[in-house]
């Protein structure tokens, strides 16, 4: 009653009554196209990179397409992760499936960045993994030898935070203003620290001889007050056998001089 055929051509079928009276039927035309090729998908550039960008999937030419995110057109743009195939169909509404192509879009990170309490300082918010650079505002250039979270600038102006997660990828923070540091006269020489990382102590070089009456103070990176002193001596130590290992900056003011410097416990 029924029959399978894989072969193109015309085909005819005769019964036969209980009686013995036959009768053949009209003739059907049976094609047999060529199998579809399976389509190939080709991608404009990376397929892995960083969100807020995009990458362009496009199909070898056939009558229609159906990607598995719903779309209907050759070429689609992509801007989130996922396995993209495409259903094509020719001309004689045969179809086939390609392969998948893998996308992958990597999160930025968040650039958050704060002036310490002292004013003179920028502190970034710590992201575990991801690396530190520095942007001055004005000029749009970053700032040598800046690499670590924290930014003490040698003068006023505007700076932001680029921090870069291990996939690459970038944030920008905003720009914050700096302009405390005229206020008073920063001297580059105006002490020396050593070790530097250290461990039970630091010891303190005063360039100005003169005796004058310098103020210490002692902040970590959150800008939280460690210590506070004044002495007279243009040599002295610090005992930090007791403090927690990390960074921390030592201001010492003299009159209206005032210099502020980092150092690392271990």
């Amino acid at each position: 009653q029924s029959i399978q055929t894989t072969t193109a051509g015309d085909y005819t079928v005769t019964i036969m009554d209980v009686n013995g009276c036959t009768s053949t039927s009209s003739s059907l035309n049976i094609s047999n196209y060529p199998a579809t090729a399976v389509p190939t998908i080709t991608a404009n550039g990376p397929t892995q990179f960083c969100s807020g960008n995009s990458v362009t999937l496009t199909s070898t030419v056939e009558e229609s397409y159906l990607w598995n995110s719903n779309q209907t057109t050759q070429a689609i743009v992509v801007t989130s992760s996922g396995n993209y195939s495409v259903v094509v169909t020719d001309e004689n509404g045969c179809t086939t499936q390609s392969n998948q192509i893998q996308v992958n879009v990597n999160a930025l990170p968040i650039a958050i960045a704060s002036i310490g309490t002292n004013g003179v300082t920028i502190q970034a918010t710590p992201v575990g993994g991801a690396t530190y650079s520095w942007l001055n505002c004005t000029t749009n250039q970053l700032i040598s030898g800046e690499t670590t979270s924290l930014l003490a600038p040698s003068e006023n102006g505007s700076y932001a935070l680029i921090v870069t997660n291990q996939a690459g990828c970038s944030d920008t923070s905003s720009c914050l203003t700096i302009d405390q540091l005229s206020v008073i006269t920063l001297e580059k020489e105006f002490f020396s620290l050593y070790p530097n990382p250290a461990t039970d102590q630091i010891a303190i070089q005063l360039s100005n001889q003169s005796g004058n009456k310098s103020i210490i103070t002692i902040v970590d990176l959150n800008g939280k007050l460690i210590e506070t002193f004044s002495t007279n001596e243009t040599s002295f130590t610090i005992d930090t056998k007791n403090r927690t290992r990390g960074m921390y900056l030592i201001t010492i003011q003299q009159n209206t001089n005032k210099s502020t410097k980092r150092y690392t416990l271990n």
